[in-house]
């Protein structure tokens, strides 16, 4: 009953934002390594890390190339998408050390002026730029540049999502809605700022009586899905769809056209399949995210019903009800 409850207020709601708030962090120039400092205050950073083992190979079949982190800040972080690629520079230059996350080697960017910056690469291409400040007299301004294709914009939403879109008005990109998190768990004021293809995040901590350190990221994505794929029964057919890690985060109700024409285009051939019923269910499942995971099944029997009604009563089923109808 208090489930039903929750998704009828989301539903109602019309859902706002669909970030993620990880717990507050120490630095790991403190006690803990920061391998873990993640482990006990943020552990949803660690998810879903690229690890290169066979096991993980067979599951990422058809993943995209993870995205590639340089040996120093004099270089970008490239990020790597089926369609496309985007690369993001640091804020500026830095010393670099070695540490380790979920038993993987990662690099520390430290800029020497209290802060630091510690990508982590995930397992769908995407890039989450974990941005540690020590002190109160750190910067309050981190300015990332991008590199884009020719004509593409950055522009941020009300739900304070970055769309990256080309010249053709196609969705090439995002990224995720800014957080920040003080020593205790408290939120800090943040936002960004778009300048071209310079994105900033502000962080508005100095002076304010917040306890440090304090840990924001930009979280910078491409593909949103892996590859969907049709499923047949007696009753018609299922589209099956799983979200990427940044998908999951990336998934505000003014994203949801990118996601349902990243979605269509990846059925190819089969992209009639796709029916204002299977949509209806479509937006449902990124509503009612994280109980909709790990995969989306769509299917082709289900009458149609607006997505906030369906997710209110039957939880993307109806009329059937439940997530694993």
């Amino acid at each position: 009953m208090m489930k039903q409850r929750r998704l009828s207020a989301l539903a109602v709601a019309v859902i706002g934002l669909l970030a993620i708030s990880p717990a507050a962090a120490a630095h790991p120039k403190n006690t803990e390594t920061l391998d873990a400092l993640l482990v006990r205050v943020a552990p949803e950073v660690r998810e879903n890390l690229w690890e290169d083992s066979s096991a993980s190979r067979g599951r990422r079949a058809e993943a995209v190339t993870p995205a590639t982190v340089p040996a120093t800040a004099d270089q970008p972080i490239r990020t790597h998408g089926e369609a496309t690629d985007v690369s993001i520079w640091l804020p500026g230059s830095a010393a670099v050390s070695e540490d380790s996350v979920a038993g993987e080697s990662v690099r520390v960017f430290d800029y020497g002026n209290g802060a630091s910056s510690v990508p982590l690469v995930k397992d769908d291409g995407s890039v989450q730029i974990l941005t540690i400040i020590d002190e109160a007299g750190a910067p309050e301004n981190y300015s990332y540049a991008l590199d884009v294709p020719g004509g593409a914009s950055l522009a941020v939403e009300e739900d304070g999502a970055v769309h990256i879109t080309g010249a053709d008005g196609e969705f090439i990109g995002g990224v995720a809605p800014a957080w920040a998190v003080d020593a205790k768990g408290a939120a800090v004021p943040t936002r960004y700022e778009v300048t071209g293809a310079t994105l900033t995040q502000v962080i508005d901590h100095d002076g304010r009586g917040f306890s440090y350190p304090i840990v924001a990221d930009p979280w910078l994505g491409i593909d949103l899905y892996g590859q969907p794929w049709i499923s047949f029964v007696s009753q018609g057919y299922t589209v099956n769809v799983t979200p990427t890690a940044w998908g999951q985060v990336w998934a505000g109700p003014l994203t949801w056209f990118a996601h349902r024409d990243e979605v269509v285009s990846k059925l190819g051939s089969s992209s009639w399949r796709w029916t204002n019923t299977i949509q209806e269910q479509f937006y449902c499942h990124i509503a009612g995210l994280p109980f909709s995971l790990p995969v989306y099944n769509l299917e082709s029997w289900r009458p149609f019903v607006g997505w906030a009604v369906s997710l209110a009563q039957y939880q993307c089923n109806p009329t059937g009800g439940g997530w694993s109808s």
